[in-house]
């Protein structure tokens, strides 16, 4: 018995062997697949009790009653993409039990695919596929004429160039329930009546009308209907007319720029409405989708912006009362206001389990969830999310998925405490590898073996710092430990003082930097009372005008007011480069220079203005002719001033005194240095601003002279009244 067996057993496998080797076709039980070898006929090496034959882009270019006799059991024949142009009349005669007959991408004649329409007049055949076999461009009543016994229930005429098309060509069908009509050139659907096709589908074509005469042309019999990426304007009421009990459908990648009010209300079994990537929407009007019956809508990549609170009504699902799943992913909600989110839902927040808000540029989570006591699912992936928390979410919610956000940290008001039965997706998100980290760390750990966080752990990867950076938090896990992160926490406060001390220390040194003209000015001021007592003990000047320059305008100094003004005139000038006694404070020695000098000469020129210490200097100089009240000041103007470079100061002694200016040509130097000696010559004149309100009444200033006169009784008033530096009446 054993012998008997394995001889049957060896005889079996090596006739297996044989025909594998003999037919180069391959089989799986009682499926030949005979694609893509190049054959002319169906190979005879094929058993007889094959039921399903693939016969895909070989070169079969006709086919007769003989071509498929050897094989009567056949159910299933594919034969697209093989040329053929000729079919006989009684072609599948043979095929008692055809079911399904696939001739797409065989060109031929419409009288030819006709006329093959005869042998298979039976009621076993449910799919034909007649995708690109035909060239006109028009459909007639008669085209199935051949097939009024059929038992065709689907039937795919793809890709044939119909322009012109009726639903009357239907009608042969006792039990035709899908057809599929796509990717034709089709603008004007023409309705029939007694149609029961179930499904039509006239995806990408150009229908923008839909024609039918009267209430018998109703498609009583159609639930869903599929008209994607067509040329549908008007979404309104009227347009679904002759559907009335549709339960689906798809106007999707449509050109419609509006959804009027109640465009869906009139069809009481509609479930589904999807109308997604329709990117000229432009407004939606309020109870767009009212309808109590639907159950799910979709509004995917339709890049509305839910900003423009005024083009899309937040009150556009209102009568959706069983709304159960809402589809607004790709739209535009990072400026949306709160409040708009809140009502926009209002209306359906009492039945939504699932919604979908992804790609929406979220970058604030709604607090809206919180109030949907049924939401079991919330898919929020690729927004710009840079921290969620539990207090937004329900406790229904069975699935949040925040996949490829902003987040960098979770901690344990991020997500619900009680976690037995939710599920959610974190991976992709920027995480901040630090120990602000390590309870989310642990999470992840503890909950490994329930797939709470799901999506493969090697998704949850550090984004920073740098040195963490892609590496996956449980490889971050074995690096780091709560004790690090406890020294971590002293040392960062101890260096966050310093550095807080440090910052400081540069602030105050920067400040007394930029203001260190001020400041000395304030010493100046704290000075001045002293320096003045001093100066007042000597009515005697040691120079004639102390000469304010910039050290950049020395060459001027040297070259032309020493040779001639000191030299030529033997007047006392005070050059603070020369005159200055050095080891004293500056301060001190540009206050006893003024009060020793009789006039003072302004050297202004650009260079003048730019330096902080001309402006000091200036400053004590006007301070001290407010306190003498005299008119004592020579202003030499020296070469072209950039006004952005001018003090307020400044400004005011070009505008409103007369100023002296030099110029470079030989000829107008003798008149300049005639008139500045005169002026240096002459009395001061008394500066009437000195003075208070009443100008009627002289009032006498106490002077410098005075005052010694009343100290030392033994000095000469006559000297004081000849000397105009003492005259200070007003």
């Amino acid at each position: 018995m054993l012998i008997a067996a394995v001889i049957i057993i060896l005889s079996f496998v090596m006739n297996g062997l044989c025909n594998t080797t003999s037919c180069p076709c391959d089989f799986h039980d009682t499926v030949a697949n005979c694609s893509y070898k190049n054959f002319t006929k169906v190979p005879n090496c094929i058993p007889d009790n094959i039921t399903v034959l693939f016969f895909v882009n070989n070169t079969l270019t006709e086919i007769d009653n003989e071509t498929f006799s050897s094989w009567p059991n056949l159910t299933y024949i594919d034969v697209t993409n093989n040329s053929i142009i000729n079919i006989s009349q009684d072609a599948y005669s043979s095929l008692t039990f055809l079911e399904t007959l696939i001739l797409n991408n065989n060109v031929m004649g419409v009288d030819t695919i006709k006329s093959a329409f005869k042998s298979l007049n039976q009621g076993h055949l449910k799919y034909l596929g007649l995708t690109n076999v035909m060239t006109n461009r028009e459909m007639k009543d008669d085209f199935f004429y051949n097939l009024n016994e059929s038992g065709i229930t689907h039937l795919k005429l793809m890709w044939n160039n119909i322009e012109r098309f009726n639903m009357s060509v239907f009608r042969i069908f006792k039990h035709l329930k899908n057809v599929d009509l796509s990717y034709n050139f089709i603008s004007v659907l023409n309705l029939a009546p007694d149609i029961q096709i179930q499904t039509l589908t006239v995806n990408n074509n150009k229908v923008s009308i839909i024609n039918g005469h009267n209430h018998s042309y109703e498609m009583r019999y159609l639930t869903k209907l599929h008209l994607k990426h067509n040329d549908i304007v008007y979404l309104k009421q009227h347009f679904f007319r002759f559907f009335p009990n549709i339960e689906m459908v798809d106007l999707s990648e449509s050109p419609a720029s509006v959804i009027y009010k109640n465009a869906f209300s009139s069809l009481q079994n509609l479930t589904i409405i999807k109308l997604d990537n329709m990117c000229g929407l432009r407004r939606i009007e309020e109870n767009a989708f009212n309808n109590r019956h639907v159950k799910y809508i979709s509004l995917k990549n339709n890049y509305l912006d839910f900003s423009k609170e005024e083009h899309y009504s937040h009150n556009m699902f209102n009568g959706c009362t069983n709304l159960v799943q809402l589809n607004l992913s790709g739209n535009l909600m990072m400026d949306a206001n709160s409040a708009y989110l809140t009502n926009l839902f209002k209306p359906v927040n009492r039945t939504i389990k699932t919604i979908f808000l992804d790609h929406c540029i979220l970058r604030i989570l709604p607090e809206t969830f919180s109030l949907f006591p049924a939401l079991t699912h919330l898919y929020l992936i690729g927004n710009e999310l840079a921290s969620i928390s539990h207090s937004y979410f329900p406790p229904t919610l069975r699935l949040l998925n925040v996949k490829d956000n902003e987040i960098t940290t979770v901690n344990e008001s991020s997500i619900p405490a009680n976690l037995t039965n939710l599920k959610i997706n974190l991976a992709l998100n920027q995480f901040d590898c630090t120990c602000d980290l390590m309870w989310f760390v642990n999470l992840l750990e503890a909950t490994n073996s329930s797939n709470t966080f799901y999506q493969h752990s090697e998704s949850y990867t550090c984004s920073s710092p740098r040195p963490e950076y892609k590496k996956s938090l449980r490889r971050f896990a074995k690096t780091i430990s709560e004790q690090k992160c406890l020294l971590a926490s002293s040392t960062i406060l101890m260096i966050i003082a310093a550095l807080t001390f440090l910052f400081i220390l540069i602030i105050v040194g920067t400040l007394l930097y930029h203001y260190r003209w001020h400041f000395r000015y304030f010493l100046y001021m704290l000075r001045s009372s002293r320096l003045a007592r001093e100066a007042d003990d000597d009515c005697e000047y040691v120079f004639d005008a102390f000469v304010a320059y910039s050290p950049k305008d020395l060459k001027w100094i040297l070259e032309q007011a020493i040779p001639n003004l000191e030299e030529s005139e033997h007047f006392q000038l005070c050059i603070h480069q020369r005159d200055f006694q050095l080891g004293g404070l500056l301060v001190d020695d540009i206050l006893q220079c003024i009060n020793s000098s009789k006039k003072f000469i302004i050297l202004l020129s650009d260079k003048f203005a730019r330096s902080q210490w001309c402006q000091f200097v200036l400053a004590v100089i006007q301070r001290q002719l407010r306190t003498q009240c005299r008119d004592i000041l020579i202003v030499v103007k020296l070469g072209k001033i950039d006004t952005k470079h001018l003090s307020p100061s400044m400004f005011d002694l070009l505008t409103t005194k007369n100023y002296m200016e030099w110029s470079e040509d030989l000829r107008a130097r003798p008149s300049f240095w005639r008139g500045l000696v005169q002026y240096m010559k002459q009395r001061p004149n008394l500066i009437q601003s000195c003075s208070q309100p009443n100008p009627s009444r002289k009032v006498e200033r106490p002077n410098v002279c005075e005052r010694s006169l009343s100290e030392h009784p033994g000095t000469s008033r006559d000297i004081c009244e000849d000397d105009p530096r003492y005259r200070c009446t007003v």
